[in-house]
């Protein structure tokens, strides 16, 4: 079992950080779900000191505005997030990117939203993009949002 450092959401919208035992992180978004809480941030505290320093990954703007065209398209047509987002992943070649991708990934798996997952990467995903991102998950018109942003990102 390893030791997580959590900080979640409750349905109140009060922030509660705690530290847990969990088999894997897999277990985390189980309890959460369980206890109606929303996951903002974990950290593997059992980890080495090496480990827990986030790895600085830098990326082209091209490659976030391909992505961002991309699952523009992909929810437009109905798919979900995270199925676009592993298919979308597979297709760069970018390694720093690619592993931003696969982080991104497996933090929406456990639960966090794509905005909060984005934010680890603020040298890839400017504050700007990320807010964007939030407001529309918050409206239901996150394809719309996405669409915006690649063609302001292609525009810069």
């Amino acid at each position: 079992m390893k030791k997580y450092k959590i900080i979640f959401l409750d349905s109140a919208g009060s922030r509660k950080e705690e530290e847990l035992f969990f088999e894997n992180p897999g277990k985390i978004a189980e309890y959460a779900s369980e206890n109606q809480y929303y996951i903002l941030k974990t950290t593997d505290l059992s980890a080495s000191d090496a480990s827990n320093k986030q790895l600085v990954l830098k990326t082209k703007p091209k490659n976030v505005m391909l992505m961002t065209w991309q699952l523009s398209v992909m929810l437009n047509s109905g798919s979900i997030i995270l199925e676009s987002l592993k298919l979308i992943h597979r297709q760069f070649r970018d390694i720093h990117f690619r592993t931003a991708l696969s982080q991104i990934i497996l933090k929406i798996e456990n639960g966090q939203s794509l905005s909060i997952a984005l934010s680890g990467y603020p040298n890839m995903f400017s504050r700007t993009y990320i807010s964007a991102i939030k407001s529309g998950e918050t409206s239901g018109k996150l394809p719309q949002v996405l669409e915006n942003l690649a063609a302001f990102i292609e525009r810069r």
